[in-house]
């Protein structure tokens, strides 16, 4: 028969000197694994209506020479609506809060 001896073998002890070296002279490296990126991205949870959210997801989608994510179109929101006046800003909140 075509699978004969496809037997699990039992594991053998290696008692060579050189395979002891070579384990052992691995390095061990100390502290964290992978470097630690200094920029983090903070998950955060909001309320949306239906509408907002369809927006947000048809904006995402507006990019044809790269991909943006639903986190993209806010971060791009913000930016633009924090390089508004104080003025501006209050007056573009409290038209969104009244719709």
């Amino acid at each position: 028969m075509a699978l004969e001896g496809l037997t699990k073998q039992a594991n053998v002890a290696v008692d060579d000197p050189s395979v002891d070296a070579f384990i052992n002279a691995a390095k061990v490296q100390d502290g964290p694994r992978a470097k630690q990126s200094k920029a983090r991205a903070k998950r955060v949870n909001f309320s949306l209506t239906d509408e907002v959210d369809g927006i947000i997801n048809d904006l995402s989608l507006k990019p044809r020479t790269f991909q943006a994510s639903r986190s993209d179109v806010v971060k791009a929101a913000v930016a633009l609506l924090a390089s508004h006046s104080d003025s501006e800003i209050i007056e573009l909140i409290k038209r969104s809060t009244q719709q």
